[in-house]
């Protein structure tokens, strides 16, 4: 892609023109290289900010010229500025409901570093607290001795508190405190052996047994080895151990995820919900946006999956009571998802379960949201999978305006070229997933049962190449890294972080997926044209990055850090203050 570093000189005249009969920019960024996104990519060396806008964007003098003495000035010093970074799916929400006591190992290479981490926090805990690390991380990763966490070692850090260290649904690693509170006897002598492991599908399991003896990994003794496997299923029994925290945690908990979050440069999300939220958290989000204690924009869908016709009429009830806000900036409901109907599931390893009376329900469920102006995120690895919704969205044309809906189909990493062309005419946009950048044995999986076919899941260039608007949809913080600058790195190189193993070919520019991470992600949350740029009077979210994404050696591209985080004009993380 061609750069632009001229910016249309009558537009900036008339904004320059504007301000100077105003109130001076309450913030300017200076001596940089500011990369706007617009729809030239131009570039720029200073941008100005007023009211929580973009005021103007242009070279140093020009910007100066807008500065008072209340105005706070940067000196970027060369450094990259980027619009603030939008992911289109994640789980930041929910992650937040026990974010209090999460330990993230998010990028860690060393096993060293990541007990470091642990003991440290295991250090602070208090009678009742929980140690705990809730995905982002495989074993792989540690390069200095991979693995993962024995039971007396988990036991050494926190002997009275459970410790719960989740590996992506797949496996977690727990301490004797842990099976104390489940119930599980540390020995059993009739149990020995590794433990069972079942797919992230097993979630839909009926529930309700709690854990069973395959679960737990054992030693020829029949000492847990401090491993739980299950999969998903198994997750879900633990799921009804962790605590419930009153309204002031969570706050704190949301706050505490938010910093995280804007410390790597990711400004707004769109949230999915996800097993074990609770829909009061999005009250919570709601209320700290409106005190002006929300440093980042969280958009969200109402989570959702009935499993019968029967579930899926009684979930359209109580959504026929509620409208989708298009309206807010900071913090709103817009959607439904993801899992919309569970027979109509799949994975890379598992069909949907299709048949004449779950088309039915499916159809109800999108015939509701059409009604209503929902947006709606739908979990769609295989194309079979997505050719049903589009045969039922082609049902329900002829009475509903689907287009200006903009449905996404989430995750899509098996998508084909004629699953995006029936796309094409209702606006809709896959929001690809990264997590092949932390991959490890899950991947490795992947590569064994679908050869050199699996380094094209998703197939991100022939996405790029169909025209079709495509984001970026981690799956953070469970299933991935909640930082969005090593999704970047991934689109372009198709590795994995810590070892370099080329995971996906079918890469993308560094132009395109910043794209894709910016101005595409305003347009699937309908904020095209308040977000994603860095324009005059778009909101003023931005991030300052320590190295230039767009120039650094492939090499360092995992490296790439945000410095300073700008949202809505105001600075919410500086890592010189830190």
């Amino acid at each position: 892609m061609k750069w632009s570093t001229r910016l249309g000189a009558s537009v900036l005249s008339v904004v320059l023109a504007t301000a100077a009969h105003a109130a001076p920019a309450d913030l300017v960024l200076t001596n940089g290289k500011v990369v706007t996104v617009d729809d030239q990519f131009s570039v720029a060396s200073a941008v100005a900010v007023r009211d929580g806008r973009i005021l103007a964007v242009g070279d140093n003098g020009e910007i100066l010229s807008l500065a008072g003495v209340q105005t706070r000035s940067v000196d970027l010093a060369g450094r990259t500025v980027i619009p603030g970074l939008i992911d289109t799916h994640s789980h930041l929400a929910r992650a937040s409901q026990l974010w209090v006591y999460e330990v993230r190992l998010d990028g860690v290479t060393s096993r060293a570093e990541a007990m470091r981490r642990l003991r440290e926090r295991a250090a602070e805990l208090q009678p009742g607290d929980w140690l705990i690390t809730l995905g982002g991380w495989v074993e792989e990763q540690f390069l200095d001795s991979p693995g993962g966490f024995t039971l007396d070692e988990l036991d050494q850090l926190a002997p009275n508190n459970p410790v719960l260290l989740d590996v992506n649904y797949s496996h977690r690693y727990v301490n004797s405190a842990f099976l104390e509170l489940a119930g599980v006897p540390v020995v059993n002598t009739e149990a020995t052996g590794p433990a069972e492991d079942a797919g992230r599908s097993s979630l839909l399991g009926t529930g309700g047994k709690g854990l069973t003896e395959a679960m737990i990994d054992r030693d020829v003794t029949g000492r847990a080895t401090g491993r739980i496997g299950g999969g998903g299923f198994a997750f879900s029994q633990i799921l009804a151990l962790l605590p419930v925290l009153d309204e002031e945690q969570v706050r704190a908990g949301i706050k505490l995820a938010v910093a995280e979050a804007v410390s790597h440069g990711l400004t707004t999300v769109y949230d999915g919900g996800g097993f074990g939220i609770r829909r009061d958290t999005y009250q919570r989000v709601a209320e700290l946006a409106q005190a002006g204690e929300l440093d980042m924009r969280i958009f969200h869908a109402w989570f959702m999956m009935p499993r019968t016709p029967e579930d899926a009429q009684e979930m359209l009830t109580q959504v026929r009571l509620e409208q989708p806000d298009y309206s807010n900036d900071r913090a709103a409901q817009i959607g439904l998802g993801e899992l919309l109907y569970a027979p109509h599931l799949d994975g890379f390893d598992h069909a949907m379960e299709d048949s004449a009376a779950n088309r039915a329900a499916l159809k109800d469920i999108f015939s509701v949201a059409a009604s209503d102006q929902w947006n709606i995120q739908m979990h769609m690895v295989q194309p079979d999978t997505m050719n049903v919704a589009l045969d039922l969205m082609d049902e329900l044309s002829d009475d509903f305006a689907l287009k200006p809906l903009r449905w996404i189909f989430i995750h899509a990493d098996m998508i084909d070229a004629p699953a995006l062309e029936r796309m094409r005419p209702y606006n809709m946009s896959p929001s690809l997933r990264s997590n092949g950048l932390i991959g490890g044995a899950a991947r490795q999986a992947l590569l064994d049962k679908f050869g050199e076919d699996a380094l094209a899941m998703p197939d991100l260039r022939m996405v790029q190449d169909s025209g079709i608007p495509w984001t970026f949809g981690s799956e953070a913080p469970r299933i991935n890294v909640l930082n969005p600058m090593m999704s970047l790195a991934w689109a372009v190189n198709g590795r994995q972080f810590y070892d370099g193993k080329q995971v996906n070919t079918r890469t993308v520019s560094r132009e395109e997926a910043l794209i894709a991470h910016t101005r595409n992600g305003a347009y699937s949350v309908f904020q095209e044209n308040r977000l994603g740029q860095i324009r005059p009077g778009f909101l003023a979210d931005m991030v300052v990055l320590d190295r230039d994404y767009l120039t650094v050696p492939e090499a360092e591209l995992y490296d790439v850090r945000a410095v300073l985080t700008v949202v809505n004009g105001e600075v919410v993380f500086d890592a010189g203050a830190q």
